[in-house]
């Protein structure tokens, strides 16, 4: 029976978790813990959103591959800021973004998306501390217009 639980624990990843001091059925010296994960980079995008007239428009959310950058972002602030931090798993390809507006006139109108390629944008930072993360990369796009919907 204790053979077929660390075999279920060992198929859940579970296994790879534990590290005693004696080791353990998947780890027998105790040393270093295997691991496993997806390689990614940390991508830093800021933006400041206008309408026509250079009005900052709050409330628009930024999109890649039709998934927003931050699930948990509300858009942008009142100022029109935006300021997204999130592992991608963007390689050596075109970067192209959306802005999108996701609360219609509540942000006082309607706006068209705005679909941006920003791959001349994107320099490389420093990016983050962990076995996994291939670097950082930044866009700062400074001022991003966006249209009304007539």
């Amino acid at each position: 029976m204790k053979r077929l639980l660390y075999f279920v624990m060992a198929l859940l990843g579970f296994g790879v978790s534990c590290n005693g001091d004696e080791g353990s059925p998947f780890n027998p010296g105790g040393d270093e813990v295997p691991m496993y994960g997806a390689l990614y980079i940390e991508f830093h995008l800021s933006a400041r959103v206008v309408d026509q007239k250079g009005t900052p428009i709050k409330g628009i959310k930024v999109y890649s591959d039709g998934e927003p950058l931050d699930y948990y972002a509300n858009g942008a602030d009142s100022e029109g800021n935006i300021s997204v931090k999130t592992p991608w798993r963007w390689f050596d390809r075109e970067c192209v973004v959306e802005f999108v507006d996701t609360d219609g006139s509540a942000n006082g109108g309607e706006f068209q998306t705005l679909q941006l390629d920003i791959t001349d944008k994107v320099t490389e930072s420093e990016g983050c501390n962990d076995e996994w993360c291939m670097g950082g990369y930044d866009a700062r796009l400074g001022d991003v217009t966006m249209t009304r919907k007539e």
